[in-house]
């Protein structure tokens, strides 16, 4: 768990990606009136770098080195810009209350409200042609018929194409959905829809709904229910509709609630089980490479599986390119591998930048990245490869094995709440005051119900094993839910009712890159002494004036 730092890894050479993706999402945040002035800058930027490059004299091209790099930041710029441009023209300002007949296909099951189910779905045609292909929210009344309704049917409906409508102050609904392609939605009453034989094509979302519906019945069938369903199904399929609005903010409050979102962590535990596996390919040199792509090839059929989200293709992405690298020989830096894929999901889908899950995941890689190292004052100065805490604390081989994963387990949680606690507070408007607690006792927890419920689901029908395993998951479970419900009990459990500007987030990680950045320069930190030993100086002269 514990991340190596990497030596340098700021440079540009080191992590060109790394500034690419930074200069792309300048780019993307740009006043939409400077677009018009984006392709004369771009072109500048590449006749420069193509006059810069031309053979001369080494003094000048040493002299203007630097052209070429920046030429290219300013081109990823002017790519960012042009393609939020795009989406802008793409995605229409206002939506026509406009009668249409159109024939949509569902996305995901209903959600079942109080009176109505809200349905998922995309256009497979529609009266108005502009609006073929895209997804917009279907609200049906509750019903015998509507409640029966499943992922891939396609229906005929009509219907008043309407604006997406908030049901909060304390929260955007309509940019949330925008942000996820749903640009309007639609109320259709009984009688004015019904099933339509239409076939769509395939769709990825659609087809893995349906895989997770088909490993949610093999649950059931094993004896898996009530809230362990709930908790196995959102930690291995990433399926959060079966988990009630109570035991989500129980979550909250204890800072675990990331371990409900499919993430990161996620797709850890699933490389280390398809790893132990793979072991058996042997350790050859051929073999390891067939390792590592079917292990990545895993990878990405769970990260289609639970839905692709910004999360888990964020770690896939990364875990390919390391992989890659891996395969030719070649170690990629953290930082750039971290980059690359900012650079490409953004690249993919630009208002991913504005996506609370796309955020507060890269955030906390980055955050890992600079802040760990700090935590791990013992290993600073050792060769690497090698782990002194044995003779330093003075512990068997198996104890200081445990002791450093608990100790890297503590690190990475502080160092990854440094930076998405202002994101999470500008978002949730709360701060969990015993995350580390919770980190500590039920990210080991969530590590052994992932594992049992995978036996469950692969061994669950042989007889013998699959009682054992089943109640195994049970009574972990049971122990993960108790904690939670036992540290959310505590005094101060949660510090909420905080709402910070959108200013004062943005000065708070202003302050932080200042922060690494004086701490990794000695300068700095050299004159903060020489500082702060003349105000004391200064003080103690005032105190004995006196």
């Amino acid at each position: 768990m514990r991340l190596v730092k990497d030596n340098d890894t700021m440079n540009f050479h080191r992590a060109p990606f790394l500034w690419l993706s930074v200069a792309l999402v300048a780019g993307m945040l740009l006043p939409p009136s400077w677009s018009d002035t984006l392709p004369a800058v771009g072109m500048v930027a590449v006749v420069l770098s193509a006059v810069v490059l031309l053979p001369d004299r080494l003094s000048f091209r040493w002299r203007w080195r630097h052209v070429p790099f920046i030429s290219l930041l300013i081109l990823a710029s002017v790519v960012g810009a042009c393609l939020m441009r795009l989406e802008r023209h793409d995605t229409p300002e206002s939506v026509p209350d406009t009668p249409v007949r159109a024939t949509v296909r569902l996305l995901a099951p209903p959600r079942s409200g109080s009176r109505t189910l809200r349905c998922r779905v995309d256009i497979l045609s529609c009266t108005d042609s502009s609006w073929k292909g895209r997804k917009v929210l279907l609200i049906l009344p509750l019903g015998a018929t509507s409640e029966q309704l499943e992922a891939g049917e396609a229906l005929e409906v009509e219907t008043t194409l309407t604006a997406i409508r908030n049901w909060s102050a304390d929260f955007d609904y309509a940019a949330y959905m925008r942000r996820r392609g749903y640009l309007a939605q639609a109320y259709v009453a009984d009688g004015q829809w019904h099933p339509s034989p239409c076939l769509g094509g395939f769709s990825l979302q659609v087809f893995s709904e349906k895989c997770r519906r088909q490993l949610l019945e093999r649950y059931r069938r094993a004896g898996v229910e009530a809230e362990t369903l709930a908790l196995v199904a959102a930690l291995t399929l990433g399926q959060k509709d079966l988990t009630d609005n109570q035991l989500r903010e129980r979550f909250a409050t204890v800072g675990v609630a990331h371990i409900l979102a499919v993430s990161g962590m996620h797709v850890g535990i699933v490389c280390g089980l398809t790893g132990l596996l793979l072991r058996l390919l042997g350790r050859r040199r051929q073999m390891d490479i067939l390792r590592q792509l079917l292990l990545t090839a895993a990878l990405w059929c769970y990260a289609c599986l639970t839905g692709l989200s910004a999360s888990v293709l964020r770690a896939v992405l990364m875990f390919s390119v390391m992989s890659a690298g891996r395969c030719i020989g070649r170690r990629a830096g953290s930082w750039n591998v971290l980059g690359f894929a900012a650079f490409v999901m953004l690249c993919f889908n630009p208002l991913w930048l504005f996506d609370a899950g796309f955020q507060l995941s890269f955030s906390a890689v980055a955050s890992i990245l600079l802040f760990q190292p700090f935590f791990l004052w013992q290993g600073q100065d050792r060769p690497r490869g090698t782990e002194p805490s044995a003779a330093l604390w003075g512990l068997p081989a198996p104890a200081a094995s445990l002791a450093v994963y608990f100790r890297d387990l503590v690190t990475v949680s502080l160092a990854a709440q440094i930076g998405t606690a202002p994101l999470s507070v500008w978002y949730f408007h709360q701060f969990p005051n015993y995350f580390w607690l919770s980190n500590l006792l039920m990210v080991p927890l969530a590590l052994v119900i992932t594992c049992l419920a995978v036996g469950v689901l692969v061994l669950g029908s042989l007889p013998g094993l699959g009682p054992l395993l089943l109640w195994l998951l049970k009574q972990t479970s049971a122990c993960f839910l108790g904690t939670a419900a036992g540290i959310s009990s505590l005094p101060a459990a949660s510090q909420g009712s905080l709402h910070p500007q959108t200013w004062e987030t943005a000065l708070v990680y202003v302050l932080l890159v200042i922060l690494v950045g004086i701490s990794k320069n000695k300068y700095y930190i050299y004159s903060l002494n020489r500082g702060l030993r003349y105000l004391n100086n200064l003080r103690h002269d005032f105190k004995n004036n006196r």
